[in-house]
């Protein structure tokens, strides 16, 4: 009894002690903000403006996607590793020397085709702001505030931003007004970051006007709520 209470209280001390991942990888904060930028796009990401006020933010980012890469890399390594020639057999019109037939070459698995097709595929990694719409006292639409607050988010390295949805209100606001707000968030954005654009409506109608009104704009998703009071049993319906 004794001697398993030992090992407890050692195997506890033990993961106690066990040293925590940091947050920002040492060569990461020794970088310059422009270094930070290149090493962020080589990955495939649009960083927003890097200063002091956000650097902390986006050396995470950086970090966490060298982490990402490196797993990724070593996973692909091991999966290399376990591959073996299969063995050789005798193929027909294939010997060589003193009649031994020649090994097969080592096949590599095939790779799982992705169940979402490619132009449903987005590619965003990081937080997707779900925006507020400004509206003034009256509760006319305050378009003015629409150009800092898109300012503001990509200065903060968003990946996205969701225009229209639960929280903008979009199901409280006209056609007319929902097709306003989005106009001034593709003009303000200007393709510093992505954006996507809810359409849903309890009237389909009113639904494929501001889709093909987004689409018109070149927006880089469109999403819409499912038929209120109809569930959903599948990804096609």
């Amino acid at each position: 009894g004794f001697e398993m209470q030992g090992r407890k209280r050692q195997t506890i001390g033990g993961a106690s002690e066990a040293k925590k991942k940091p947050l920002v990888d040492e060569h990461v904060s020794s970088m310059t903000h422009s270094e930070v930028r290149t090493q962020l796009e080589a990955l495939g990401d649009k960083p927003g403006p890097i200063d002091d006020s956000n650097r902390d933010l986006y050396d995470r980012l950086l970090t966490k996607k060298w982490a990402t890469a490196t797993e990724e890399r070593e996973e692909t390594e091991e999966t290399e590793e376990t591959i073996t020639p299969a063995p050789p057999t005798p193929p027909k019109g294939r010997r060589g020397k003193k009649g031994q037939a020649k090994p097969k070459e080592a096949v590599a698995a095939p790779k799982k085709a992705s169940k979402t097709p490619k132009s449903m595929r987005l590619g965003i990694e990081g937080v997707v702001a779900a925006t507020f719409t400004p509206f003034d006292a009256d509760g006319s639409l305050n378009l003015a505030m629409v150009e800092p607050y898109a300012n503001h988010l990509i200065k903060f390295g968003v990946a996205g931003v969701f225009v229209n949805g639960t929280t903008g209100e979009g199901i409280k606001m006209t056609v007319a007004e929902r097709k306003l707000a989005l106009e001034a968030w593709v003009k303000s954005v200007r393709k510093r970051t992505k954006i996507i654009v809810h359409v849903g409506s309890t009237s389909l109608k009113e639904s494929q006007e501001m889709a093909l009104h987004a689409a018109s704009l070149d927006v880089d998703a469109i999403a819409s709520m499912v038929p209120i009071g109809v569930k959903a049993c599948c990804m096609e319906d």
